[in-house]
């Protein structure tokens, strides 16, 4: 991949980006959020790849106005999708405290609306950070970069999985490294020859995630419990109430962890024997490539 073309494709990302903003600021609808967040991803991905190999290119990372407000409208949709867990809870015993939580996440999520409503409305928020990025693009993305940059990523997946029970942790970064490869795929696939990956389709990558965002969204929403509404507990009956809450919740996440392993093991063969396997087939060759 040549100059130009890493040039091109870092304009391309940034101008999705600006178009998801535009949305996101006009009331900041958790769909326009998800929409931006995934934009600012497929650009960190892409920067990853360009920086696997090495040097004075291997630093790239997203600007930090970006990021910044990448972070705080990830904090919104997390109170958002709490939000709309909270209302639909069917059961009547947590009535004599969702009304209340409720109020709190509303007020909340509007306090942090209000900090961020004026980002936006000048044209180009991060095109200062966009010409660093391009002005420390290398001259070309050679093969070897982008093998060295999936094999990492196999190394890491098979780091990830030696557990036999995995952290909440280990599953953030499962999903996360997932993305990476996901959002890569037009720049690496039929390009690596690796077995353990090739066998994932893209559709398999995104129903995988799928099933690991949703965990990740439970592990958030059991923190934001914590840290919220500990705050508000005034008697025993509502401590008790939260209690059942957050058994259920827990509950939930635990199944959810529970059929993740499942798919591990039967749907996608991502057992860590076959990871470790492709692992010492592939390095080999990586390594080779990058002495001559």
């Amino acid at each position: 991949m040549k100059h130009l073309e890493l040039v091109k494709t870092v304009k391309k990302r940034f101008a999705k980006i600006d178009d998801a903003l535009k949305n996101v600021v006009k009331d900041f609808d958790a769909n326009d959020i998800h929409l931006f967040r995934i934009e600012v991803k497929k650009l960190r991905s892409f920067l990853r790849l360009v920086s696997a190999g090495g040097g004075k290119h291997s630093r790239q990372k997203l600007p930090n106005k970006l990021y910044g407000f990448y972070c705080s409208i990830g904090v919104i949709r997390n109170l958002q999708i709490q939000k709309k867990n909270i209302e639909e809870l069917d059961n009547p015993e947590y009535s004599s405290l969702t009304k209340y939580y409720l109020d709190y996440i509303h007020n909340k999520i509007g306090r942090h609306i209000e900090e961020l409503r004026t980002f936006g409305k000048g044209k180009r928020q991060f095109s200062k950070g966009r010409q660093e990025i391009i002005k420390n693009l290398p001259s070309r993305l050679k093969l070897k970069s982008i093998r060295k940059f999936t094999g990492d990523k196999l190394k890491t997946l098979t780091n990830l999985m030696k557990p036999s029970s995995l952290s909440d942790e280990s599953l953030h970064s499962v999903r996360k490294t997932l993305k990476d490869i996901l959002y890569t795929w037009s720049y690496t696939n039929e390009k690596t020859a690796i077995p353990s990956v090739v066998v994932m389709s893209k559709k398999d990558i995104r129903s995988i995630t799928t099933l690991l965002g949703n965990f990740q969204d439970k592990c958030v929403g059991l923190d934001l419990l914590h840290a919220h509404y500990k705050k508000q507990l005034t008697n025993l009956n509502e401590r008790l109430v939260w209690r059942k809450l957050e058994n259920k919740l827990w509950n939930e996440k635990e199944s959810d962890r529970e059929n993740i392993h499942k798919v591990f093991q039967k749907e996608f063969h991502l057992q860590h024997d076959q990871l470790q396997s492709s692992i010492k087939q592939y390095l080999p060759l990586v390594k080779k490539q990058l002495v001559h």
